[in-house]
């Protein structure tokens, strides 16, 4: 299971980050720091989204350092793109600038610098109850849904019917509107289905792929049945990549682990689409985020 407690810090303070987050282990509570479950060889940005994607609650690690931090800025904006509830922990008395004034204007924070035992048991208690609703909560739509499945009745082919009642001698004789109701059945579940694909498939496909490295090289293979278009960029030489991918196929990008460290992005759309949000610079963020959508070409 992903762990629910996502911690971002400035990696000035990964000491004492370190520090909360084994106390909130200690305590039974799982959580996500960067400075351990990032690993060697990972995409640095992508394990970053995916946590707070899988989180529930963002403790936010504050100090003078975190103050200047241009990355926790980001990953709370990710935050709040994904309804995490954020926490701001107090590592130092520093009052926080316009940035982060808004956060902790909205929400209560807890100063560890106080009595740190004290307040580090105020703080699981706090995410202890946030866990519990978010779990109550979950449950409670489990049971509205199943309640809201009726007994199973039962469905009578006409077809079979037809054939049962009639004699037996009738069953060699040719049935031509059987044979046109057979056709028409097929027709009426062939338009939806096609439709779903046309119309209501979804246009984004990031969950077709799944990036790794072979033989070196950073691709990802298509996981999906249908065949996805992938705009892809390194920030190192900031040149657009593009390809298609059939089922079962690789996209290579012809980047080796040296040089996609320094980062890069994708965006997975049907064939016949491409992402709303340009591959610039000034649009790094929403493209991390999956803060684009896919739009006819």
């Amino acid at each position: 299971m992903d762990p629910k407690i996502f911690i971002t810090y400035s990696s000035k303070d990964q000491k004492v980050s370190r520090t909360i987050c084994t106390a909130l282990e200690n305590r039974g509570l799982t959580c996500w720091i960067s400075s351990r479950n990032v690993k060697p060889g990972h995409n640095y940005q992508e394990q970053i989204v995916r946590a707070i994607r899988a989180a529930k609650i963002m403790v936010l690690v504050f100090t003078a350092n975190a103050n200047n931090s241009n990355e926790i800025k980001k990953e709370l904006s990710l935050a709040s793109q994904n309804n995490l509830i954020v926490i701001p922990v107090r590592i130092e008395d520093v009052t926080p600038n316009e940035a982060f004034a808004y956060e902790f204007a909205t929400r209560q924070w807890i100063d560890l610098f106080d009595d740190w035992e004290n307040s580090i048991v105020r703080l699981v208690d706090q995410i202890a109850a946030i866990l519990d609703d978010n779990q109550s909560s979950d449950q409670a739509k489990v049971e509205l849904g199943s309640t809201a499945i009726s007994a199973p009745t039962t469905v009578v082919n006409p077809i079979e019917a037809e054939l049962t009642a009639a004699a037996v001698p009738e069953l060699t004789r040719p049935r031509s509107g059987l044979l046109w109701g057979i056709i028409c059945g097929v027709v009426l579940i062939a338009i939806p289905l096609v439709a779903y694909y046309v119309a209501i498939a979804p246009l984004k496909l990031e969950q077709c792929t799944k990036w790794d490295y072979q033989s070196g090289q950073l691709g990802t293979n298509n996981y999906c049945d249908r065949p996805v278009a992938i705009s892809f960029i390194a920030y190192r030489d900031l040149r657009v990549v593009e390809g298609q991918i059939e089922p079962q196929e690789r996209f290579n990008t012809g980047l080796d682990e040296d040089h996609a460290r320094f980062g890069w992005i994708f965006a997975a759309c049907r064939v016949g689409y491409v992402s709303d949000v340009p591959f610039l610079p000034g649009n790094w963020d929403k493209l991390v985020s999956s803060g684009y959508s896919c739009v006819r070409k």
